[in-house]
């Protein structure tokens, strides 16, 4: 015979609790990303190539 909705709703209840638990234990803490300054400048597109327009061309911006 069939437990009845209600016995079965709690014993789903129970089992849910402890899938909960389990998974809650499991879960990793992320460690921050330390990031050096070259890498920070190199994200920020600092390094990258400069270009302006000069009659319709496109140059190379020159640095310094």
């Amino acid at each position: 015979m069939k437990p009845s909705l209600k016995q079965q709703l709690k014993q789903w209840k129970l089992d849910y609790q402890e899938v909960k638990q389990i998974a809650e234990k499991s879960k990793k803490k992320k460690k921050p990303e330390n990031f050096s300054a070259r890498d920070l400048r190199e994200l920020m597109g600092q390094n990258r190539s400069t270009y302006k327009r000069h009659n319709g061309a496109f140059r190379q911006r020159e640095r310094g």
